[in-house]
């Protein structure tokens, strides 16, 4: 969770990262690098675009072929909307989504166990 927040932190616009720290802001393109990993596309690769091509990303960064049944809906609501959203052409990433997303994994798999739950997260995070 806290490399999640780091990369939340490094995307933040400049003027509320000049706020959150002494340093100088970073600079737009480590920005956009901190948002692209976080989103799980780099250099050389795009964002899924299907919810199936979603599906396929999360599970391969899960490592298991199924999710407990209590969170898959949640898993498969996320990956859905979030996937429609990056795909559309005006997306943005900003600090909003990626607290966004930290929230809302954070508030619906709070009853899995806590290796469970990172593991969820960050296989969310990468599809």
């Amino acid at each position: 969770m806290k490399q999640h927040l780091l990369l939340l932190v490094a995307s933040l616009p400049s003027a509320h990262g000049a706020l959150l720290s002494s340093r100088r802001p970073l600079p737009s393109s480590c920005r956009a690098a901190a948002a692209r990993a976080l989103l799980g596309f780099g250099e050389g690769s795009s964002p899924p675009q299907t919810v199936d091509e979603a599906r396929q990303k999360f599970f391969a960064a899960y490592g298991k072929p199924y999710v407990a049944p209590d969170a898959q809906g949640f898993v498969n609501e996320l990956l859905g909307s979030s996937q429609m959203a990056i795909v559309s052409p005006s997306f943005r990433y900003n600090a909003v989504f990626a607290l966004g997303t930290e929230a809302l994994c954070e508030t619906f798999l709070a009853q899995r166990p806590e290796a469970e739950r990172v593991a969820i997260t960050d296989a969310i995070i990468t599809a």
